[in-house]
């Protein structure tokens, strides 16, 4: 009865065939990242089959060993699954399908967009900045043939700044942020909303060459975390204001793409939603750009 054994493409496959003869000579045959392995056994034989590709050309090799009944025919095969560390150069010809992998350290600025009706906020809104990790741990799959898919929990810290002006953030009697200005003399003054979050980006990734890819995805941002903190000096006397439970939005998606060369890369994120509810303050978003470093 025939046997057949069809290893996938990312599977690390060894096969051992060995012939207990007196006058038989072993034969080694050694193919790197072979696409597919296949291996069928029959009354002529053993018969291995070897499926690669070089430069989208599929190429097979075919060897066919007779054998008796005291031969042996043994298969080991390895795990598809690859850990990833953080810059580390991505082997385009790897022969994992899966990998768990760690990537995407990030440092940003943005320009804010306030929503007509705001226009008071639009004269002092200043600069965003951001940091974060795009996927502290994601799962990757990669086609084989340079690009890959991974789906990722990440980290974001956002601060949105006023400018070094009169007014600040606060919050009023009934839980709406809103400007106020600050006392008179006071010096050393500034004042943001943070947000901290949750992310789960969907990326595909394209690879360019031997060290460039370009990427590009959704992502999904809980927003668990927010507030005000305004500080100033006055009268030699220094205070720091925060204040919590601002109604930040709980749930938002971006998109962010980029590129990146040897691991250092460059992106732009959009993010389309307000970061406040549209009852507890003034709406405004944001466009950033910066460094992804391990991506």
């Amino acid at each position: 009865m025939m046997k057949s054994v069809s290893i996938a493409l990312a599977a690390v496959a060894v096969c051992n065939i060995a012939t207990v003869s007196a006058t038989a000579q072993d034969t080694v045959k050694v193919v790197d990242n072979p696409r597919r392995v296949i291996i069928t056994e029959d009354s002529l034989g053993s018969h291995v089959k070897v499926l690669t590709e070089d430069k989208k050309k599929v190429y097979s090799y075919d060897y066919n060993v007779g054998h008796n009944d005291n031969d042996r025919l043994s298969i080991n095969q390895s795990t598809d699954w690859n850990l990833k560390l953080p810059f580390q150069r991505s082997d385009t010809t790897s022969r994992h399908h899966w990998s768990v992998i760690t990537s995407g350290l990030y440092f940003g600025w943005g320009w804010n967009h306030v929503k007509n009706g705001a226009q008071p906020l639009k004269d002092y809104m200043g600069h965003e900045y951001e940091i974060g990790m795009l996927n502290a741990v994601a799962v990757e799959y990669a086609t084989g043939h340079g690009q890959y898919i991974s789906l990722g929990f990440g980290l974001d810290w956002r601060h949105y700044r006023m400018h070094n002006s009169g007014v600040n953030f606060y919050k009023d009697d009934s839980g709406r942020v809103g400007m106020a200005a600050y006392p008179d003399g006071a010096t050393h003054r500034s004042s943001m909303i943070y947000t901290f979050s949750l992310q789960f980006p969907l990326v595909f990734r394209q690879s360019i060459g031997g060290d460039g890819s370009f990427f590009v995805g959704p992502i999904m941002n809980v927003n668990t975390g927010a507030h005000l903190n305004t500080k100033y000096k006055l009268d030699g006397v220094k205070y720091d204001l925060t204040t919590g439970s601002i109604g930040q939005r709980k749930i938002t998606f971006d998109v962010m793409g980029g590129f990146s060369y040897n691991n250092v890369g460059l992106y732009v994120r959009y993010r389309p939603q307000h970061v406040l509810k549209s009852s507890r303050g003034p709406q405004f978003n944001n466009i950033s750009m910066g460094v992804i470093l391990g991506f």
